[in-house]
């Protein structure tokens, strides 16, 4: 017999790493929105004593390198597991982000990089989300004992 939907919802409600995820993930595609459409405003308004070529190879490496890296990353999510590799990109946006604010606004360049790192890592993390869901469905699986989910 299966289960209804009030007991499946009830259940999902329970649990705390269910909550957890849609919180987070709310915020990730928000943040990935967010860079993804405002990047370039964002280029030209802060670099815009570097020239038009400049920050146009910044804005398009920043569009191209996500998904090179989410490729080479893939073998550190087999070994690692994607909640370490989720992690430590977190911390490389914090780190960079401390160093950038140390740094300050006066080197372009550095601006530019940080950009492109940051938008790096949020794009490679929203495209390892599908995997957090997996694992997510796979522990409400074993959690309420489901022969399928």
């Amino acid at each position: 017999k299966g289960l209804g939907m009030s007991t499946v919802v009830r259940q999902m409600l329970k649990h705390r790493n269910f909550g957890l995820f849609t919180f987070v993930s709310a915020l990730q595609v928000f943040e990935c929105t967010f860079e993804k459409n405002f990047l370039s405003i964002f280029i030209d308004v802060l670099m815009s004593d570097v020239s038009k070529h400049t920050r146009s190879i910044i804005i398009s490496t920043s569009f191209i390198l996500p998904w090179i890296v989410t490729i080479f990353l893939t073998p550190a999510v087999t070994r690692f597991g994607v909640r370490t590799v989720i992690t430590c990109a977190f911390c490389l946006k914090v780190g960079l982000s401390i160093i950038a604010l140390l740094v300050g606004h006066d080197r372009p360049l550095f601006i530019g990089a940080f950009a492109v790192m940051t938008r790096v890592f949020t794009e490679c993390v929203c495209r390892l989300g599908p995997l957090v869901l997996s694992d997510l469905v796979d522990e409400d699986k074993v959690l309420h004992s489901r022969a399928r989910t």
